[in-house]
């Protein structure tokens, strides 16, 4: 219902026309050239100083074609695109869809061991580079590929049409992209999937030659194909900003100043925007793609904007293009913490499954699967996982296993919880960590959170968040285990927390999980000062304490709680039997709970928790009772 009174309150601008389906049995290139021919004098793209109209753009990338043509290179069906963000970067796209070959956007930023995998996996026909890229190319093209100086093309070369034959099925793109495993792979895709991608954001969002587009995401991001070619296949102005050389922090003077309307990125970029006081008069519409957004960022979306700016968050995939979209508004709830993706959008079938490949319930948690005639070609060159990850269905229709888990109301609206790798289990319960980062978000003082899974030494699994402070938060592990206690399961609550000043990211924008490392012994930073033990009870309990949850000995004070030090019932559990077998003193694992700092547990206990003398007799009936029980155990197993 929500959704439904945001997009009835978003209006679509006077020039709207909506994209035809026809064009799809046309190409990228085809479309292009129409608007160039409707629209030549438009302004088409503008990096820093530098802008071209559309019969400008259209002749840079016509010379480039025919650059490309005097290499006289044997043709083939991929280039590589080694060129920075900048008006070159969009001609050097265009030339390669006009030639009827394949672009692929490579990230210098890589390491070079990497692109040279890439590189001998694709087995490129050219390279397109511009100067400050050259040396690069040259460096992994080794003599036996021919590169292309982008930047340095003979003015002279004719700028007209080369007018080659491109068909719907012709290959457009290849995007390399690490996924979850972190092994990079090619998605492959075709001119009629790109263009039937754009035909679903610019109807359902109404792009038009009004619009100022923003670019803000390197090429090698494949979330940048619907801001191109939605800007450029609609008569709009598409608007480039290098985050590598320009920083993030300037990103929201950039979108005010160019009087950006459609701010497209991952929810990181976007909260950049939120950081001064000034408005965005201009901007109607901020799509969210690419990363999880939480319940802040619609607080943050509603309190910031305009109301005549709304909010999409959608759920989308090289694979498989745009699948869905929750529009949100200044009056919607975030209620269930998990911000949804959202309703399917035109010709695209969303499903979730499970591990038997039924469609689960209502509010079950399953797989998501995309059914579409529109999904990616292949893997490039991988045709094991080609046939993994895609399913043909008959009559055209296949599907797409995202490795994605999410659930469906029951009016079809979509909630998306992360990667099945961020599913882990912690006791023997499955727990989506997904879950248990929106609910430490939603506590006042937390700017970002992520949560990851740690083995101890003993082999038991526990979970870990990373913990990123508003500017002047005073919190504390302790409030943060107070504020979850109430909340969430125990299983749930993460034992070990680790504040840092920033969250790591990949160079698409995304939290990089696999650059977070901690050391488990460190002292939390907790409500309570350390306060040594004095006596040698008191020594000893902490002792046993440092010796569960891992921790140095100076890092467990007699005033610490055992949860705030990242304990739980099973780390309470083998605390009690140490403190049996080894002190001779019984305690019920309810007062561990009842009682969480050392010195409120002797307190308990009393001034003589056991005799000095009874010690010895105490432990031996105890391993006595221990070693019946295993055995009996094992009897039973």
């Amino acid at each position: 219902m929500e959704d439904q009174l945001a997009r009835q309150s978003f209006s679509f601008p006077t020039s709207f026309k909506r994209f035809p389906k026809d064009c799809l049995e046309k190409s990228i290139v085809s479309c292009f050239e129409k608007q160039v021919r409707c629209n030549p004098d438009n302004l088409a793209i503008k990096y820093k100083d530098v802008q071209l109209d559309y019969a400008e753009l259209n002749s840079t990338a016509n010379r480039l074609v025919g650059g490309y043509l005097n290499l006289e290179v044997p043709h083939g069906p991929t280039v590589i695109l080694f060129v920075e963000q900048g008006v070159t970067l969009i001609a050097s796209i265009l030339a390669a869809l006009k030639l009827g070959v394949a672009y692929i956007p490579l990230d210098r930023r890589l390491p070079i061991v990497l692109l040279k995998k890439m590189i001998a996996d694709i087995q490129p026909k050219a390279i397109f580079s511009d100067k400050r890229n050259l040396d690069l190319a040259q460096t992994l093209a080794e003599d036996s590929i021919p590169v292309m100086n982008t930047e340095d093309v003979d003015d002279s070369l004719a700028a007209d049409n080369p007018d080659l034959p491109v068909t719907p099925e012709a290959i457009a793109y290849i995007f390399y992209t690490s996924g979850s495993t972190g092994k990079p792979k090619g998605v492959v895709d075709i001119h009629r999937n790109v263009l039937h991608n754009v035909m679903r954001y610019t109807n359902t969002l109404g792009f038009s030659a009004e619009d100022r587009m923003s670019l803000v995401q390197h090429s090698s991001f494949s979330g940048t194909v619907s801001t191109i070619f939605g800007a450029l296949l609609n008569g709009a102005s598409l608007f480039l900003y290098d985050l590598a050389r320009d920083g993030l922090s300037s990103v929201g003077d950039w979108a005010r100043r160019e009087k950006i309307t459609i701010f497209h990125s991952v929810p990181s970029i976007f909260r950049q925007l939120t950081l001064t006081d000034e408005s965005y008069p201009d901007l109607r519409l901020i799509r969210l793609e690419g990363d999880s957004t939480s319940c802040k960022d619609i607080e943050i979306f509603q309190s910031t904007f305009d109301t005549n700016c709304v909010l999409v968050n959608g759920l989308g995939a090289t694979e498989c293009g745009l699948v869905s979209q929750f529009f949100i508004g200044k009056n919607t709830k975030c209620s269930k913490q998990i911000v949804p993706v959202g309703y399917a959008v035109e010709d695209v079938d969303v499903r979730v499954i499970d591990e038997s490949g039924g469609e689960v319930s209502d509010e079950e948690v399953g797989e998501i699967v995309v059914r579409s005639r529109y999904l990616a070609l292949e893997y490039w060159r991988n045709p094991e996982l080609t046939a993994a990850k895609f399913e043909l269905e008959g009559s055209g229709m296949r599907l797409y296993h995202t490795g994605d888990l999410g659930f469906m109301s029951a009016d079809g609206c979509l909630r998306h919880l992360g990667r099945k790798d961020f599913q882990t289990r912690i006791r023997g319960v499955s727990v989506n960590m997904a879950d248990v980062e929106a609910t430490v978000l939603m506590l006042k003082g937390v700017e970002q959170v992520l949560v990851k899974p740690y083995t101890d030494n003993g082999g038991e699994r526990h979970l870990a968040a990373y913990i990123m402070l508003h500017q002047g938060s005073t919190l504390t592990v302790s409030d943060i285990v107070e504020y979850l206690e109430p909340l969430v399961p125990g299983y749930m609550i993460p034992s070990k927390y680790i504040f840092v000043d920033a969250l790591p990211y990949t160079l698409d924008g995304k939290v990089d999980r696999s650059a977070l490392a901690f050391s488990t012994s460190a002292r939390p930073l907790l409500s309570s000062s350390y306060l040594a033990p004095e006596t040698e009870l008191e020594s000893s309990m902490v002792s046993i304490w440092a010796e569960v949850l891992e921790l140095e000995l100076n890092h467990v004070g007699i005033v610490d709680s055992f949860f705030d030090l990242g304990g739980d019932s099973l780390r309470a559990s083998q605390a009690v039997i140490r403190f049996s077998e080894r002190l001779g003193i019984e305690i019920n694992i309810i007062s561990m709970f009842e009682h969480r700092t050392i010195r409120s547990l002797i307190k308990s206990l009393g001034n003589d928790p056991l005799r000095e003398s009874d010690r010895f007799d105490h432990v031996s009936k105890r391993a006595a009772k221990q070693r019946v029980a295993l055995a009996r155990f094992k009897r039973r197993d």
